[in-house]
């Protein structure tokens, strides 16, 4: 189960997940109709940022590797197997992710 998303970027907004489903939803602009999209929510961003900590291939062209990413850690809490774990990866160090088991 997947308990967190963050960053050290200070843009970012951390995800917090609660046992059980959790829905990631757009909010509708008023006046939208039922037909228009409603992008700039952060789905895709999250499954990227799940790949990206995942291990996933990070090419030369990866957002993670951007000149206003690279620096920027992300990290993901998540049992697995009732064992707890923090992965970390940042696009400067793409080779390199880091498992670490959760103390708590």
């Amino acid at each position: 189960m997947i308990r967190r998303i963050g960053s050290d970027l200070e843009t970012f907004k951390n995800l917090e997940f609660s046992p059980g489903l959790n829905v990631l939803l757009a909010d509708k602009s008023e006046g939208a109709s039922d037909r228009q999209s409603r992008n700039g929510a952060g789905k895709t961003s999250f499954v990227e940022i799940v790949h990206f900590l995942a291990g996933g291939n990070v090419k030369t062209d990866s957002i993670f590797r951007s000149n206003a990413l690279k620096d920027a850690a992300f990290t993901i809490q998540m049992d697995v197997g009732g064992d707890g774990f923090t992965v970390a990866r940042s696009g400067s160090t793409p080779g390199k992710v880091q498992v670490n088991p959760s103390v708590a």
